[in-house]
């Protein structure tokens, strides 16, 4: 994908991004909702339907999209809706709650309520939720140093350029203290991410689905605002 264009002293060089995929996974994906009795009428990459979403959040400069998923974690900087910078970490909010079942040995349904319930907050007096709380402290900064990494690949390939801030989403965004552990660790400010600022809400589905699950709907509301296909 064609980013831009520049003049150097050997001729016009031109930047872009190469976008691919495993094409057994996009056909495992299909196939789902094909045999749901649905059409596929076309196929976006996640971190286009992010950069889509929040284009007029990235107008003025370069932000950084970190959406954090169930197995991986998105890390895009885009720039007025346009991405150019993109890695995927394969580290997600699944990954912390597995972490939480194996050191307590208990079901992945039950360690993910533990981890929503303490988040990164200090517990005191419980020796089974400070055992959590540690490995749930340990998971999450393995996630943030890769996070960090790509911010400094970044820095390394596009020295010119500074970034404003971190635009925060996805379903492991929503960890209690994970936007303040972000912040402090890469040093710049983060914000989390309204999805739904680009569309119109029933009463009901704001009380039922924004406070709630407002995080986990960037992608496919980025995908619903793409081109239709000709």
């Amino acid at each position: 994908m064609p980013l831009r264009r520049e003049k150097t002293n050997q001729g016009y060089q031109l930047h872009g991004l190469l976008v691919a995929s495993l094409r057994s996974g996009i056909e495992k994906t299909a196939n789902a909702v094909e045999q749901a009795g649905l059409i596929v009428s076309s196929v976006d990459a996640s971190p286009f339907c992010m950069a889509r979403l929040y284009k007029e959040e990235s107008k003025d400069g370069n932000v950084v999209l970190v959406n954090v998923g169930s197995n991986s974690t998105d890390v895009i900087v885009v720039n007025d809706g346009m991405p150019v910078y993109l890695r995927t970490v394969p580290s997600g909010a699944d990954d912390v709650t597995q972490a939480v079942a194996m050191a307590l040995g208990i079901d992945f349904e039950d360690a993910n309520e533990v981890k929503r319930r303490i988040g990164l907050q200090n517990v005191v007096g419980d020796k089974r939720l400070e055992k959590a709380e540690e490995v749930i402290r340990e998971s999450t900064a393995q996630l943030i140093v890769s996070i960090r990494n790509t911010l400094g690949m970044f820095a390394a390939s596009h020295p010119d350029d500074t970034l404003q801030g971190i635009l925060l989403t996805g379903v492991g965004a929503t960890l209690e203290g994970f936007p303040n552990v972000l912040a402090t660790s890469t040093n710049m400010l983060v914000t989390m991410g309204d999805p739904f600022s680009k569309f119109d809400q029933s009463k009901e589905s704001i009380e039922r689905e924004r406070i709630t699950h407002a995080s986990g709907y960037s992608i496919v509301l980025g995908l619903a605002l793409g081109k239709k296909p000709r």
